[in-house]
């Protein structure tokens, strides 16, 4: 429904906000954004959605709390990193499933993140300001993919 798409988009918002901290590599920041973020997603009401559109929720929900509640724990910026990397692919995944109203995202990767992994993750401007090194390879990755209004 329109209603939780723009529940979840609330969730995007703080999910930027919570990137840009990364980028700026401020942990203290990040902590709080990320306690915003985390706040959000409480109000995402998910009696809104019914069958396996419920289940998939739950399930990405799961995920988006317990690796929130480390990144919030963590003081170091590369652990909370660490825990980022998987709260973008949920989030990325949600957004992807349940669509977003009117808005644009970019799903952005680099191939070097995570001791060359690779990690992916959301951002509302299509030029690339990686998360994962912040000022040391600011602008290293590539968008993967575009999500418009579905």
């Amino acid at each position: 429904s329109d209603v939780f798409k723009q529940q979840l988009q609330a969730a995007v918002a703080n999910y930027l906000l919570m990137k840009d901290d990364f980028v700026a590599s401020n942990a203290g920041k990040v902590k709080k954004s990320a306690a915003k973020f985390k706040a959000t997603l409480k109000n995402i009401d998910m009696s809104l959605l019914k069958g396996d559109g419920h289940i998939y929720w739950m399930e990405k929900l799961k995920a988006l709390n317990a690796h929130v509640d480390l990144i919030i724990a963590k003081s170091d910026i590369e652990e909370q990193r660490k825990q980022f990397d998987f709260l973008s692919e949920a989030m990325i995944h949600s957004v992807k499933a349940f669509g977003v109203h009117n808005a644009t995202y970019y799903e952005q990767n680099c191939t070097m993140a995570i001791e060359d992994k690779g990690a992916s993750w959301l951002s509302e401007q299509e030029e690339v300001m990686n998360p994962y090194f912040g000022d040391a390879m600011l602008h290293c990755g590539t968008v993967e993919k575009t999500i418009t209004n579905k």
